[in-house]
């Protein structure tokens, strides 16, 4: 038979008997498990047990839909900082019956963390070591660890209707400082950096994780700066990253000196959760410019050049 939150439902079955010696076995068997549901089922074999010989009368099991569909529900995507606690909801109506399964990969094999059946008493079996299950149906971890990331799956139901809930969990770790570094600057804003029209800059952030993307932005849309060539460095460090981004910019030498502001900050898949960002002000001046200075002082005299300035 199917339980289901409204009873037992019979379906059919095939009998047979064995026997060797003087003791019997006997076997029952069903093509109809998902009669009432698609996704998963809760099969419940039940005895009449009229001789009293057996302990229990009944013994149930779940029972998954190799051939349902498991992807069509949208991917959650969580966030979850290291040494945190997680909870990831299965559903907000009440549940039966479940199994929360996770993987490496979404799509491919998921292996089973934990299974429960709320139906007249609750009855958990977990598979995986550091997982729990609310009273709810969510999924819980006290501490959250790089080995809790990962594709989670709950398939659920009541015996007459079931769904999915499909997580991506990522689990992230704050960079420090929790702000962008730019080399030649000792605080985080209002940083001035004198540069000639071509150069380098060099961005980084340490102990980072997920691994992130640096770029630049231009404050002004306005200035015009062009970047020759960027190198992005990263460095894995056990459960973060240290990333450095390298860059060669160009200024157009037109209406020299001038001021041009950048912002680095950081880009890509999981850089939402990293809302820091550091800007800095390029001086601008060209090579022959500044010769031109340093010479007319020397022969002028530093005094004299300061009363003309």
């Amino acid at each position: 038979m199917i339980r289901t939150s409204l009873g037992d439902k019979l379906v059919e079955t095939e009998h047979y008997m064995k026997q060797n010696g003087k003791l019997y076995s006997t076997y029952i068997s069903t093509s109809d498990a998902f009669l009432y549901s698609s996704g998963i089922s809760l099969l419940v074999c039940k005895t009449n047990n009229t001789f009293g010989v057996i302990e229990k009368d009944q013994s149930s099991v779940l029972v998954q839909n190799t051939n349902y569909d498991l992807t069509a529900t949208p991917l959650i995507t969580t966030y979850l900082a290291f040494n945190s606690s997680m909870e990831l909801m299965c559903n907000d109506n009440e549940i039966s019956f479940l199994v929360w399964k996770k993987s490496l990969d979404f799509g491919h094999y998921y292996h089973d963390v934990l299974s429960a059946i709320f139906i007249e008493e609750l009855t958990v079996n977990v598979y995986l070591h550091s997982y729990a299950v609310g009273k709810d149906g969510s999924l819980i971890v006290s501490r959250v660890g790089l080995e809790h990331e990962g594709f989670y799956r709950c398939l659920y139901g009541d015996g007459t209707s079931d769904g999915i809930e499909n997580y991506r969990v990522y689990v992230y770790v704050s960079p420090s400082p929790p702000h962008p570094m730019v080399a030649g600057c000792n605080k985080r804003q209002h940083c001035v950096l004198e540069k000639l029209e071509e150069g380098n800059l060099s961005c980084s952030v340490s102990g980072i994780r997920p691994e992130v993307q640096l770029e630049w932005k231009v404050h002004d849309s306005s200035e015009t700066i062009e970047f020759i060539h960027q190198r992005l460095i990263v460095t894995e460090n056990r459960e973060s990253f240290d990333i450095t981004l390298f860059s060669q910019y160009r200024v157009s030498t037109d209406d020299l000196p001038r001021k041009v502001t950048l912002i680095c900050k950081t880009a890509g898949p999981g850089s939402e959760i990293f809302k820091e960002e550091t800007s800095v002000a390029l001086l601008i001046s060209t090579s022959k410019r500044s010769y031109f200075i340093m010479v007319f002082v020397l022969l002028l005299g530093i005094d004299d050049y300061i009363s003309l300035v």
